[in-house]
């Protein structure tokens, strides 16, 4: 139902569209009582109002002017809007430029960051490989220290084998110079002790002034 003047008009849904389509010309059926209410209640008319005076001058103006204001304030739209779709286009590449710089920075950076990488990777390799040259090396001194403590100790053994066989030898010389004094009765050509000591061994003196193993020899 629309109110008009107090009074309410039954009209169908079905005539005038949907019941938003009524309740929106219902609005503005009260909204224009309103505006007169008002506008009687002031003593004036909608011919007097700011409104009334614009239409009241559109309708005073030539048909031609008023297409001829038409056609260029639709121009002036038209521009705008091709404007826009330009300022559109040039917001469009302006992003499209930024964004290729963008990615040309991003690879560039991503290709800093790689060689960074690679040469991380071969720092790391380097300290590796020294660090294997580093423990071969002592493993090859340990290997080298392990082998030469027996042979140190070996050759210790022998050259204690060797002096005691030396010392043998030296006192098989004197014995030797023994025997030989005692072919001469005990008496050998020696200035300094001319008579040996009658013992097992040759005294130092003998055996030295003898010649020592020159002696044993001949």
């Amino acid at each position: 139902m629309i109110q008009k003047g107090g009074e309410c008009l039954r009209i169908p849904t079905t005539q005038y569209g949907s019941r938003a389509l009524l309740q929106r010309m219902a609005k503005k059926s009260a909204m224009i009582l309103k505006i007169q209410m008002e506008l009687a209640v002031q003593g004036r008319t909608f011919e007097q109002t700011s409104v009334g005076i614009k239409v009241a001058e559109g309708l005073q103006r030539p048909r031609e002017d008023l297409e001829r204001e038409w056609k260029a304030r639709k121009e002036g739209l038209r521009a705008e809007t091709i404007e826009k779709e330009g300022q559109k286009e040039r917001n469009k590449e302006a992003w499209q430029q930024a964004f290729e710089r963008r990615l040309q920075g991003d690879a560039a950076e991503t290709r800093r960051l790689q060689m960074e990488l690679e040469q991380a990777h071969e720092e790391r390799r380097r300290r590796e490989e020294l660090l294997q040259n580093v423990q071969a090396k002592m493993q090859r001194e340990e290997a080298e220290m392990a082998e030469r403590l027996p042979q140190e100790k070996n050759q210790q053994q022998i050259n204690l084998r060797w002096r005691k066989r030396e010392s043998f030898r030296e006192g098989n010389m004197r014995t030797q110079v023994l025997l030989q004094s005692e072919k001469t009765n005990g008496k050998v050509n020696c200035d300094f002790h001319p008579v040996c000591c009658p013992y097992t061994t040759v005294c130092d003196n003998c055996f030295q002034n003898l010649g020592g193993a020159e002696f044993y020899s001949t």
